[in-house]
């Protein structure tokens, strides 16, 4: 409870003020708590932002779904690639990710605390999808981690980059953005299967993706 409290009053003054002008005394006191506790959970201000990015940017309960039947695969990546939306656009990540953005070419200790998280995380959620989907015979083999980076890349990553710069050219919610994220999701699994079966990743995509 008292981590998480710290967590959440580090989120808003790292956001606010930025992390270099933050210190331990103001998150300590508006977490209601002494310098002293905060140092009982956290060993310096740099291992607090560690844990604050690595709660917020890379701990998800998101798990691709699983079936016995391979025709569905394009709704089981659509549903999938909802639930990531959900948690890839929230504000306060994209807050986050505009900081570390923002200050990790000035401070060291921002570049070494992202590095290390980068190379220690788990294997990402749609590399998963798309291992869990070759298991099952729905994908011809490929490599997962190209495989699922090709995906983000047709899929969300127009939506992440409207979020970062703060800019409003796609609906992000209801009906029209469910639409266009099937649309996406259909030919992102089209050029999985041509990279699978030999062909280049996208060539004429098929009239209706399925």
């Amino acid at each position: 409870m008292r981590r998480s409290t710290l967590l959440d009053a580090a989120s808003e003054l790292f956001l606010r003020d930025g992390y270099t002008a933050t210190t331990t005394d103001a998150i300590a006191s508006r977490a209601g708590m002494s310098k002293k506790t905060l140092y009982r959970l956290f060993s310096s201000k740099a291992a607090l932002f560690e844990d604050l990015v690595r709660a917020r940017l890379f701990e998800h309960d998101i798990a691709p779904q699983t079936s016995s039947d391979p025709g569905d695969h394009l709704d089981r990546l659509t549903a999938l690639l909802g639930r990531f939306a959900d948690l890839l656009l929230a504000p306060e990540r994209l807050a986050l990710i505009r900081l570390i953005v923002a200050e990790r070419r000035q401070t060291e200790t921002m570049r070494d605390i992202f590095t290390r998280l980068l190379l220690e995380r788990d294997q990402d959620v749609l590399a998963t999808w798309v291992a869990t989907e070759i298991a099952a015979g729905s994908l011809p083999d490929t490599d997962p981690t190209a495989g699922g980076q090709l995906i983000f890349d047709l899929t969300l990553s127009t939506y992440l980059l409207d979020g970062l710069l703060e800019v409003t050219k796609h609906a992000v919610s209801g009906h029209e953005f469910d639409a266009t994220l099937r649309e996406r999701a259909g030919l992102a699994l089209y050029a999985l299967r041509r990279r699978g079966a030999g062909g280049s990743a996208i060539s004429e995509p098929p009239l209706q993706p399925c």
